[in-house]
Formats: C-alpha cells, sequence, structure tokens
C-alpha cells in the first residue's frame, strides 16, 4: 500500500482469472486447472482498478516434475479494468473493460493450420439492481489467422429476478448466449469467436 492505492506484481507459473468467467477461467470443474506463466501487475484505488498482464500458456507433460513448460507458440496480453457504478445497501453495480491480445502460432481452423493473433475488445456488467442481479457481458473480437481478418462477436446475457424478497425467495431467470462463427472452411474474413480459456460448463 502507497498512500492511496494499493499496488501488488506476480511473476511465474499462476492462475489467471480476472476477466468474464466465459472467457478467462482457471476450469476448477477439472481435476487440473489452468496455469500460465509469465507477468501480472495490478493497481487500485477508490472506485479504479487495473490489471495488466503479459503469459505465455503452459503445455503439461507425463514425464515427471520438470514437463511442464511455457509454450513460446502461444502469448496472452492486455489490461482489464475496474470500475465501481453503485454501491449502498441495494445497488451493487460494476463495470469491467478489457482490451486483450491472444497470439498462437499453431492454431487450426477448418483444414488451415497457422498463425493467429485475435484481439479481444468488451466489457463485463454486473451486479444487483434491488430484486435484479445481472451479469452481461459483450465483446468484439479482431486479427488475423494465416492471411485472412478476423471479425467475430461474442454475448453472454444472465438475469434473475427475486419474486419475493421475503419467505424462500424463489427468482425467475434469463441466461443467453451468443457466439459467431463461420468462415472457417472458406477463403474470406473468419467469424469464429473463441475464449482464451474459458471454463467448459455453464451454469
Amino acid at each position: 500500500t502507497i498512500g492511496n492505492f494499493g499496488l501488488g506484481v506476480r511473476y511465474g507459473r499462476q492462475e489467471f482469472t480476472d476477466g468474464p468467467s466465459n472467457l478467462v477461467s482457471q476450469k476448477d470443474n477439472n481435476t487440473i486447472h489452468t496455469s500460465v506463466q509469465g507477468l501480472r501487475a495490478w493497481g487500485q484505488t477508490g472506485d479504479v482498478r487495473a490489471d495488466i498482464f503479459d503469459f505465455k500458456q503452459v503445455t503439461l507433460g507425463t514425464q515427471g516434475l520438470s514437463d511442464d513448460v511455457a509454450d513460446d507458440k502461444t502469448r496472452f496480453s492486455g489490461a482489464t479494468f475496474g470500475l465501481v457504478l453503485a454501491n449502498s445497501a441495494t445497488r451493487k453495480v460494476f463495470l469491467d473493460p478489457f482490451a486483450w491480445r491472444e497470439r498462437n502460432d499453431s492454431l487450426k481452423w477448418g483444414r488451415v493450420t497457422g498463425r493467429e493473433v485475435r484481439n479481444y475488445y468488451g466489457a463485463r456488467l454486473w451486479g444487483s439492481l434491488d430484486r435484479l442481479t445481472l451479469d452481461w457481458t459483450v465483446d468484439h473480437q479482431s486479427g488475423t489467422f494465416a492471411g485472412h481478418d478476423i471479425s467475430a462477436w461474442n454475448a453472454f446475457i444472465a438475469q434473475t429476478y427475486v419474486i419475493d424478497p421475503k419467505h424462500w425467495k424463489p427468482k425467475v431467470g434469463i441466461h443467453f448466449d451468443f457466439g459467431e462463427g463461420g468462415g472457417s472452411y472458406g477463403s474470406g474474413t473468419l467469424h469464429v469467436a473463441k475464449a482464451p480459456f474459458a471454463g467448459t460448463i455453464a451454469y
């Protein structure tokens, strides 16, 4: 802690979950969690925080204690921010914008294996407004794959409403996930949306 700022830095093998779980997750439903290797630094003051990072994916081996190595053919870097929009007894709302870059030198789409550089630009709006709980994430993805442009969208929309705030507190809710697709077998723009390392199941 320095004055009104909380600062931190972490280097080495670690788990990273600072973003929407639909896009980044440690995959805690699996026996072995997803891990990355690299640098992460963060800062927070008042109602604003920032997290910057630069990682490589970790390839898991089966030959012993020293065979889980950082994959130089991959890179995941960027920044995630956090803004407190409301923080009271009945309203707690947060906005988390993010800008990420992911590189994979040997990714396969359709029949082609090549280098992909993908940029993620989006935000997560989440929290509660009295009886309403919401969790919305939207992102656009751009970049290139094997000489082709990338343009794709993701949207993850979930909200619940408490019908009766007393007694058993029953809720009704809507959960909607959208991921754009197309272009994997064509010669034009790739429209397939993806996630760096999201959870493999949704609740």
